[in-house]
């Protein structure tokens, strides 16, 4: 199973401030917020050269494009090698 350096890892958070987006690491894991909300989860798989990239729909609204495109760019310039695969989540809320 394979690593990736941490100067790696916390480049890809540094880039994303520069361009105005906020973004929190623990581990291979990312939380992406845009306009006060999270809009993207982020999960690298270095084992098998994939990064998940989900896409929260209800919470980002009109930043879906932006930041997405903005988040998969940094990815595919940092991770050359790595597929990169978008899931959609919608939120669920549970009634009592």
């Amino acid at each position: 199973m394979g690593w990736i350096r941490r100067e790696l890892l916390d480049k890809f958070v540094f880039e994303l401030l520069s361009k105005g987006i906020y973004v929190s690491r623990h581990s291979y894991s990312y939380r992406i917020m845009y306009g006060g909300r999270m809009v993207l989860g982020v999960h690298i798989y270095p084992g098998y050269k994939e990064i998940v990239v989900r896409l929260y729909l209800d919470s980002c609204g009109q930043y879906c494009e932006k930041v997405l495109s903005e988040v998969v760019s940094v990815l595919k310039e940092l991770f050359p090698g790595y597929s990169v695969n978008i899931r959609e989540f919608k939120s669920v809320i549970h009634g009592g």
